[in-house]
C-alpha cells in the first residue's frame, strides 16, 4: 500500500526515498513499453512503404540478464574484418528486430560501428608468360620449336666401341649388347697346346697362389682358374665349351668371388641367347663371344695365328660377358713389345691393354709371350680408378694332359 506524501507519519527523509523510488519505476516502466513496441514492429494495418535496406553494422552488446537466443541470418554480404570482441557480419536491422519478447530478454545497444568493407573480388591468377627466348642467333623459342624427328633404325655399320657414346648401363662400366647389335669381326685362331700355368697372385700388399689349367680337346676344351690368399679363396672360374672355326665357344661360364656366391652364365646356341643364373635377364648370342675367362686364351690363338693383329698399336674387337648379367665388346690395344719380370725370370712379352670407355668402367692388361704359344704370363685387373685389384705373375708353366 503506497501512503499519501501528506501523511503525518512520515518525516521528510522516507518522503523522499518514496518519491526517487516512485520515479525510477516509472522510468523503467517506460523503457519497457517502448522496447515492447519496437520489437513488435508495426501492426498489420500499417501501411508499408519501400525504404532502402540499412547498411550491415557491427554490434557490440552487452546483455542484461540471460544469453540471447538470436537466429543466424541466412547469409552473410560481407566478411567481416574486425577484431574478435565485436560481433561477425550483423543482418539488417530490419531482420534484428523480430526477435520474439517472450522467448529472448532485450539487448540495450551500447556502441554502433559501421560494417566491415566487403572484401574485393580475389583477381585471378595471371597466366604465366612463355619464357623469353635469350638474345642468341638462330634461337627458337618454345611455342615456335619444330617437331621432334622420327626415330631412325639403327645402323647396320659395325662401330668400334672407343667411338659409342653414351654413359655405361652395367655395373662394370661396359655397355650393354642389346638385340640387334652389330658382330665383331670373327678372327682365325690357333690355339695353345694343354698347359698347367703356376701363378704368383698379388693383392696390394698380400701375396698368395694360382693356377690355370687348359685342356682343349677334340672339338671341346675346359678351363679352369683358381687364386687364393693363404686361406681365403680369392676367386674360382670355369669356362667349359667346343672349338670351331671362330675359336673357343664356350657354353657355360661359372665365376665365384670371395664371400660371395657363384653365379654362371649359360651360352644357349640355339635361341641365340644368353642366359644368366643371377639375373633374369637376356641377351643376345653373338659370333666369336668369350667369357672373363676364356677371353685370355682365345687372344692367345688369335695372335699365334696372325701376329700383325698385336703389333704396337693394333686392336682387336670382341664380345665378353660375365656372370652377373654384363656384355660388352671389349677394345683390346696392343702396347707392343715389353720386357717384365716374372718369379720364373725376364720375359719379352707383348702388352695388350683393354681400354676402359668411360670413368665408370674396369680395365684389365694381359703379357703374351711369344715364345710359349702366346701364353699369357702374367695379367692385371684394375678398377675403374686404375688402382690393380690382383695380379697373375707366371711362375713355371707345366705341360697339360
Amino acid at each position: 500500500m503506497l501512503h499519501d506524501r501528506d501523511d503525518p507519519g512520515l518525516s521528510p527523509a522516507p518522503l523522499r526515498r518514496r518519491k526517487r523510488s516512485r520515479s525510477l519505476l516509472g522510468l523503467a516502466v517506460g523503457v519497457l513499453l517502448v522496447h515492447l513496441l519496437v520489437l513488435r514492429g508495426p501492426g498489420p494495418d500499417a501501411p508499408t512503404k519501400p525504404h532502402a535496406a540499412a547498411p550491415p553494422v557491427a554490434l557490440t552488446t552487452r546483455s542484461l540478464a540471460a544469453p540471447v537466443a538470436v537466429p543466424a541470418p541466412e547469409s552473410s554480404t560481407a566478411t567481416a574484418t574486425a577484431p574478435a570482441t565485436a560481433t561477425a557480419t550483423a543482418a539488417p536491422r530490419a531482420e534484428a528486430t523480430r526477435a520474439d519478447p517472450l522467448t529472448a530478454m532485450p539487448q540495450v545497444v551500447t556502441a554502433r560501428r559501421p560494417a566491415a568493407t566487403a572484401a574485393r573480388p580475389t583477381r585471378p591468377p595471371r597466366h604465366p608468360s612463355p619464357p623469353r627466348t635469350p638474345d642468341v642467333p638462330g634461337a627458337i623459342g618454345v611455342a615456335e620449336a619444330p617437331p621432334a624427328p622420327a626415330a631412325t633404325a639403327p645402323a647396320r655399320t659395325w662401330l668400334a666401341p672407343e667411338a659409342e657414346a653414351g654413359p655405361p648401363a652395367e655395373a662394370d662400366g661396359a655397355a650393354s649388347l642389346q638385340a640387334g647389335s652389330e658382330v665383331p669381326p670373327v678372327y682365325r685362331t690357333l690355339l695353345p697346346p694343354a698347359a698347367v700355368l703356376r701363378y704368383e697372385v698379388r693383392r696390394q700388399h698380400a701375396r698368395g697362389t694360382g693356377e690355370i689349367r687348359w685342356q682343349p680337346g677334340p672339338g671341346t676344351y675346359r678351363l679352369q682358374l683358381a687364386a687364393s690368399l693363404g686361406t681365403l679363396a680369392l676367386l674360382a672360374q670355369s669356362s667349359e665349351g667346343r672349338i670351331d672355326a671362330a675359336g673357343l665357344a664356350p657354353d657355360r661360364f661359372v665365376d665365384r668371388r670371395a664371400r660371395r656366391s657363384a653365379q654362371a652364365v649359360n651360352f644357349q646356341r640355339e635361341a641365340g641367347t644368353l642366359a644368366f643364373s643371377g639375373p633374369a635377364i637376356e641377351r643376345p648370342l653373338l659370333p666369336g663371344t668369350q667369357d672373363r675367362l676364356s677371353w685370355m686364351f682365345q687372344l692367345a690363338g688369335i695372335a699365334a695365328a696372325d701376329p700383325e693383329l698385336v703389333a704396337a698399336g693394333r686392336r682387336i674387337a670382341m664380345v665378353v660377358v660375365g656372370a652377373r648379367g654384363d656384355a660388352s665388346v671389349w677394345s683390346l690395344r696392343s702396347a707392343g713389345p715389353d720386357r717384365i719380370e716374372t718369379p720364373g725370370g725376364w720375359v719379352d712379352a707383348i702388352r695388350v691393354v683393354r681400354e676402359n670407355r668411360s670413368g665408370y668402367d674396369s680395365g684389365a692388361e694381359v703379357w703374351l709371350d711369344p715364345a710359349r704359344h702366346y701364353l699369357p704370363v702374367h695379367a692385371t685387373q684394375r678398377s675403374a680408378r686404375g688402382e690393380a685389384e690382383f695380379e697373375l705373375r707366371l711362375d713355371r708353366r707345366e705341360p697339360g694332359s
